[in-house]
């Protein structure tokens, strides 16, 4: 949940449930962006980790403080968070996707 009540500001925690199936997973990557096709996605980075890769198994990211809410094209807003796991072939389908209120 956004805890920042600043417009175009995020702040908070994000928490998914992961795949049954996590023994191609590595890390998860979490993304901000235009629509539920990570158009334009900007790459969020984890507070407590100081990393943008989440390793399998946290199954959350408190979110960088007073991170931007912007995609990396200044003309589309981000509407979108995306959960995507990474593993051995690179970061895998879309698993989870939230519209951001």
């Amino acid at each position: 949940s956004d805890i920042n009540p600043e417009p175009y500001k995020l702040d908070g925690v994000v928490t998914w449930t992961p795949p049954s199936d996590t023994s191609d997973i590595t890390y998860y990557g979490v993304f901000i962006a235009y629509d539920n096709a990570n158009s334009y996605a900007a790459q969020l980075w984890d507070l407590e980790l100081g990393d943008k890769w989440v390793p399998v198994g946290v199954n959350m990211m408190t979110v960088w403080e007073e991170t931007g809410r912007a995609t990396t094209n200044s003309n589309y807003a981000a509407n979108w968070m995306l959960v995507f796991p990474y593993g051995s072939s690179g970061l895998h389908s879309l698993t989870v996707a939230g519209k951001i209120h």
